[in-house]
């Protein structure tokens, strides 16, 4: 999809990086500039492109483009290198470890608010949605169907707030959040 999408663009600009998009939006284009960068350049975010596309439909191509190209960049070329010998993918989780007051306290701690993150790869930052809502296809989910926990075991999603830390402590025996709820930190 990468490539088709490309072919329908500029083959002397490489809309991936956000100068020659903007020269390709707003010097060859013409189209209106309606967001700015903090350094004063013409923005080629999200946002800018939402709004551009709302009236050019073929911006809608490139922010599939991006959306696809991130995904690549960040699952699809990653993950077969992170295989062990049993073809899994071992993240990583990280959390505050009682006692610690910052992240710096901690090597290990990703987060300060007793939030669990994930690493090599984030498993949190797969987009749960489809890129766009009229997308076909939510590549996204496709890549999640990648993750699949080991027999007998089970995905679960909290939103850890208030009862969930509570719960989280007590399914995972985890001594230091038992202690750290317990002392009300």
């Amino acid at each position: 999809r990468i490539q088709e999408l490309q072919q329908n663009l500029p083959q002397d600009l490489n809309v991936l990086v956000p100068a020659q998009l903007a020269e390709l939006l707003y010097v060859r284009e013409h189209l209106p500039i309606s967001r700015w960068t903090a350094t004063g350049k013409p923005s080629t975010d999200r946002f800018a492109l939402e709004e551009l596309a709302l009236q050019n439909p073929w911006v809608r191509d490139i922010q599939e483009l991006r959306h696809l190209d991130t995904l690549r960049r960040r699952y699809t070329l990653v993950l077969p290198q992170m295989l062990d010998d049993s073809s899994s993918v071992h993240g990583h989780f990280n959390q505050l470890r009682a006692g610690r007051e910052t992240e710096e306290d901690d090597a290990e701690a990703a987060t300060g608010t007793g939030r669990i993150s994930s690493d090599d790869p984030n498993m949190q930052n797969i987009p749960m949605r489809a890129w766009h809502p009229d997308a076909p296809v939510n590549y996204g989910n496709l890549i999640r169907l990648a993750f699949v926990p080991p027999a007998g075991k089970y995905w679960f999603k909290a939103d850890f707030t208030g009862i969930e830390l509570y719960v989280r402590a007590h399914l995972s025996q985890d001594g230091g959040m038992i202690d750290t709820l317990r002392r009300g930190d």
